[in-house]
């Protein structure tokens, strides 16, 4: 509504007065050298920079222009702060709507914004919008003498404002000439306090080329360590490719005795057929002695290779039951790389560490990093070869609701019809396999608004697994032909896991605050692109054709609900939330986030490649910065103000705040990407 009432006031104005505003906010419209109101095109201008004007990038200039005109005014001003009343009856006895609303618009409070819109709202719906602008432009004819003394009160008039503005100026001028006088005293202590500033950066200056002289003596020590650790670094790398290959080995055996195994088996039952024919042979005969030693003979056997056969299969069950994490990962890695995708480490266990602990996972990221193929790969890893346990549903635009997604039940014939996404069949193969793992992968997820189409599942994966984590499909009191096959309701158990890819673009919807509460949102890394050529020269391994059960999944998981961070990154995540607070009530990291936070570490697993400090720092820009977005008139004291000269963000409070926590993390992608929300702040003015 508001930006209805300013095209209304702009469209008002004649045409010096909104070339005036274009020269004034800095307006460029190609075609359009400079904006002069005299030229005979800038009718085809007028609209152009009435619409830039109103653009979201100008909208801050544009109320300060119309508020420093306000300010100049004392009788302008004080129409703010008025009530409905007296501001009706002001616009129907003396001044024109579009000087009110512009006055009422371009103030900071948002009260008189309301004013504005409720006055312009009464008088349209009363039709004296117009009738009211357009009154000092009517004529009433009058005789000569009556227009000569008109003119002459105007003239006084005029005469009177002139004088009062030039008392106006005047009072400006004595306080600008006190202000230099105040700036010409600081001016005096700013060059005493550079000039001290100056003397320390000299003992300072000393002090670090004394430094300087002894770090080089360190360094010079550190390559020598360097060095050593290189040749120990190649000697363990020798020792795990010789372990790999050694397991490698040790699945081949397995492969062999589970053949050897089926072929004894098929050996022996070979030989019982043939003691049964000699046995029956003997009894024609008559000779029961022999009969009787046979079968003793052929007992012995069999229960010998019984045997044999049943510690082999004990054995070969064992080998498949021992799974570490460690393998898991290794194998995850593994299938990356025979399916031509190279990722950082560090993202694979981010990825791996946020299945195990969230209810939603997100990919994000540019089109093209691989988002989709990752949760392909993790699927393989997992030996997930049926289509129900590795479901992937294409999002629509069109999905405005769940009944896009589910299905919906039809009164008219009385049956259910569930959605062709594929959703239902995964959750009902779910349903009936609780032993197997499911997950269930919404490609591009934010084609569509994500509160509207997966509402239900947002409310219902809060839910303690049990009778209130179900999807309703449809009201149980309804009838439906088909209710056997699809019941009102639907569990959603621990063994379905919910991811989701995003592109954020100009095709897609950003997620709400509801949405971002409740996942990790995972940006992954661009790796060199040399390492594409050595991934397509490396030999690809063989793929273990076995599948995980939901049971040796969950076993990896830590299924313990106590909150475990250390006291000190406690009061780092509740200073993150005062700060944020101060910034808008409705922001912060509230408890479910720090609980979410504290089950993700509890679930980290024990590696080199991705340690706590760095699965901290992953937790607050996943977690906590996904839901910094706004003006810069509302981050810039959170995020700080980007430096382009040292490339870096200096006045920011989160920044602070990092500094005074640095044992727990030195926040590397946390500071990367304050870095990366100041930059869009002063290019852009806000922050997505």
């Amino acid at each position: 509504m508001e930006k209805e009432i300013w095209k209304w006031i702009l469209e008002t104005l004649n045409d010096e007065a909104i070339a005036n505003i274009g020269q004034n906010i800095g307006i460029k419209i190609s075609g359009f050298r400079q904006i002069n109101p005299h030229n005979k095109r800038f009718k085809i201008l007028r609209p152009a920079l009435i619409q830039e004007a109103l653009h979201q990038r100008n909208a801050t200039k544009l109320k300060c222009f119309f508020d420093e005109i306000a300010e100049e005014d004392e009788e302008l001003v004080t129409f703010r702060g008025r009530s409905m009343e007296e501001l009706l009856l002001v616009v129907e006895e003396e001044l024109v709507p579009s000087i009110l609303l512009s006055v009422l618009l371009s103030s900071d409070d948002e009260e008189e914004h309301a004013k504005a819109v409720e006055i312009y709202r009464t008088l349209r719906d009363e039709e004296k919008l117009e009738a009211f602008e357009k009154r000092p432009e009517e004529t009433v004819e009058v005789d000569e003498g009556k227009e000569e003394e008109s003119q002459v009160t105007y003239l006084k008039d005029e005469l009177k404002q002139a004088l009062q503005k030039n008392v106006k100026l005047e009072r400006k001028l004595k306080k600008l000439e006190q202000r230099i006088e105040e700036l010409k005293e600081k001016e005096s202590i700013a060059q005493i306090a550079i000039k001290n500033e100056r003397k320390q950066l000299k003992d300072e200056k000393k002090v670090l080329s004394q430094d300087n002289h002894s770090l080089k003596g360190e360094v010079g020590s550190l390559k020598k360590k360097v060095l050593e650790l290189s040749s120990e670094k190649e000697l363990n790398q020798k020792k795990l490719e010789k372990q790999i290959n050694a397991l490698k080995a040790k699945d081949e055996e397995i492969a062999k005795l589970h053949a050897l195994m089926l072929k004894e088996r098929t050996e022996h039952e070979k030989a019982l057929v043939t003691k049964e024919l000699e046995v029956a042979e003997a009894r024609t005969v008559g000779s029961d002695e022999i009969m009787f030693a046979d079968l003793l003979a052929a007992e012995g056997e069999i229960a010998a290779t019984m045997e044999a056969t049943a510690s082999k299969q004990v054995e070969s069950n064992q080998k498949t039951d021992e799974l570490t994490e460690e393998l898991f990962m290794k194998e995850f890695d593994r299938v990356t790389h025979e399916q031509g995708l190279i990722y950082d480490k560090k993202d694979l266990y981010n990825f791996h560490t946020a299945m195990k602990s969230s209810n939603l996972v997100i990919l994000a990221g540019m089109s093209g990093t691989g988002k989709s193929k990752l949760v392909q790969a993790y699927g393989k890893a997992l030996g997930l070869f049926d289509n129900h346990q590795l479901t992937f549903i294409p999002v629509r635009p069109a999905w405005t609701d769940d009944a896009d997604l589910i299905g919906y039940a039809d009164t008219l014939q009385m049956v259910y019809r569930p959605g062709d996404s594929g959703l239902i069949n995964a959750l009902m193969s779910a349903k009936e396999n609780s032993k197997r793992l499911h997950i269930i992968c919404f490609d591009e997820m934010n084609l569509a608004r994500v509160e509207h189409y997966f509402s239900q599942f947002l409310s219902v994966l809060e839910n303690e697994p049990g009778p209130q984590r179900v999807l309703q499909l449809y009201n149980g009191d309804l009838k439906l032909k088909n209710s056997a096959q699809f019941p009102p309701a639907i569990p959603i158990g621990d063994n379905v896991i919910f991811v989701g890819t995003v592109n954020l673009d100009e095709s897609t919807y950003h997620f709400s605050d509801k949405v971002l509460d409740r996942a990790n949102v995972i940006t992954l890394n661009v790796l060199n692109y040399g390492n594409l050529k050595k991934l397509s020269q490396e030999a690809k391994g063989t793929t273990q054709d076995r599948t995980i059960s939901f049971e040796l999944f969950n076993s990896l998981k830590n299924h313990n609900r106590d909150i475990h961070m250390e006291d000190h990154e406690l009061a780092l995540l509740w200073e993150i939330h005062q700060e944020l607070q101060k910034v808008n009530k409705n922001l912060g990291a509230g408890p479910r986030i720090v609980r979410q936070i504290d089950m993700y570490l509890k679930n980290l697993p024990k590696t080199d490649h991705f340690t706590r400090a760095e699965a901290f720092d992953k937790q607050i820009v996943q977690r906590i910065l996904t839901k910094v977005r706004g003006p810069e008139e509302q981050f810039k004291k959170f995020i700080g103000t980007y430096d382009v000269h040292t490339e870096n963000i200096i006045d920011s409070k989160l920044g602070e705040i990092l500094d005074r926590y640095h044992e727990i993390s030195e926040f590397f992608e946390t500071r990367n990407v304050l870095i990366h929300k100041a930059k869009e702040l002063k290019l852009n003015g806000y922050t997505l």
